[in-house]
């Protein structure tokens, strides 16, 4: 028999608690999305305002031409674009250190940026042609119209004597810090520079650097006889090295400020120098400069030297020859035999050779000096 109707629309006392729960989940997200939305327009509408890329096929079409070069823009107008701030500065960074995109594959490196933001970048800027970062140098200039905008131009690389050039003017050459105070401390401590081959001595030189300068270095000719003459007309005094000062230091061939500093340094802590040897011993004292003083230092005053027979172990050990095994054995063996009457006295007690005694003996008595 067939059923009625009414029965087919019957629904049972279960599925009407089924059908009224889902009708309320329905309506608390319409309630809940419509409050998030709500709350949170002031986002939707800055995230839209930072993504034109998403504009119409027709609002695109009626973009003008891009007038801001890729390789002149700051990171506001990157900002501006659509970029996220940090993308931004990154990118900038990128192109200062490759010294300017020349084409879009180079865009495309930059860590981060998506192929989205390339197609923005490409519809928004301009990379110029021709553009070659090697030979030119980008420098902001102020120009004196009335709206005292800041041109880019582009300056060209001028030769230049690594014996007189300035720090202002390698910096423009887009050398690295480390390398300019090397290339200029190196010509202080005295050095000149005769061949471009001498500038790959300085240690913060790198082969990418020289390159990059090596066709503009060249040398001012100097008559030889005016040379030779100048080096006549100085007369280089010899100086007593236990009692020179850094002044006195620094009129020596070759010998700077840093060179004097280390031997004054190294003489403090030896408590003077008693050999010519101890002197080259200096710490980065190079042995091209140690050939040029040797002839002037004189031994005239004697060093400090420390009472063997009054001194305690922690004054022996304190010397930088003397460890604190040996500074024990001096004053347990004086202990129990008496004070010393010579120096090499220190070869009896067994455990002191020759070669330690010629090396400390020079700073040790037996008697107050």
């Amino acid at each position: 028999m067939s059923k009625s109707l009414p029965s087919y629309l019957y629904i049972g006392q279960s599925q009407r608690r089924s059908i009224i729960i889902a009708l309320c989940l329905i309506l608390l997200y319409g309630l809940f999305r419509n409050i998030y939305i709500h709350k949170n327009s002031g986002y939707f509408e800055s995230a839209y305002a930072n993504h034109p890329a998403e504009s119409s096929p027709k609002e695109r079409s009626h973009n003008p031409k891009p007038d801001i070069n890729l390789n002149l823009a700051t990171d506001n107008q990157l900002v501006d674009l659509g970029l996220p701030p940090h993308l931004a500065k990154r990118m900038i960074r990128f192109r200062d250190k490759i010294d300017g995109f020349n084409n879009w594959e180079k865009v495309s490196k930059v860590y981060g940026l998506t192929e989205q933001q390339l197609s923005l970048l490409k519809a928004c800027t301009f990379i110029p042609q021709g553009y070659d970062s090697a030979k030119e140098i980008r420098k902001p200039v102020l120009t004196t119209s009335k709206k005292s905008t800041i041109v880019p131009v582009r300056v060209r690389i001028k030769s230049f004597d690594p014996n007189e050039v300035s720090a202002e003017t390698l910096k423009l050459l887009g050398l690295k810090k480390n390398v300019i105070n090397g290339l200029i401390n190196f010509r202080k401590s005295g050095f000149r520079y005769r061949r471009k081959e001498d500038l790959l001595k300085i240690y913060t030189m790198d082969d990418a650097s020289y390159k990059k300068i090596e066709p503009y270095i060249y040398f001012e000719q100097q008559p030889e006889k005016k040379f030779e003459n100048d080096i006549k007309a100085k007369v280089i005094r010899p100086v007593d090295i236990n009692k020179a000062t850094m002044e006195s230091l620094m009129e020596l061939p070759g010998i700077g400020k840093y060179y004097a500093g280390q031997i004054l340094r190294w003489r403090e802590r030896l408590g003077g120098f008693t050999c010519q040897e101890q002197v080259r011993s200096t710490y980065h004292i190079p042995d091209s400069v140690f050939s040029k003083i040797s002839a002037y230092i004189r031994f005239d005053t004697p060093p400090h030297k420390i009472n063997i027979n009054t001194a305690d172990i922690v004054s022996l050990a304190k010397h930088y020859y003397i460890h604190k095994k040996e500074a024990v054995i001096i004053v347990r063996y004086r202990d129990h035999h008496g004070p010393y009457k010579k120096i090499e006295d220190l070869l009896n007690t067994g455990a002191i050779d020759r070669d330690w005694l010629n090396k400390a003996g020079p700073y040790l008595s037996v008697a107050d000096e």
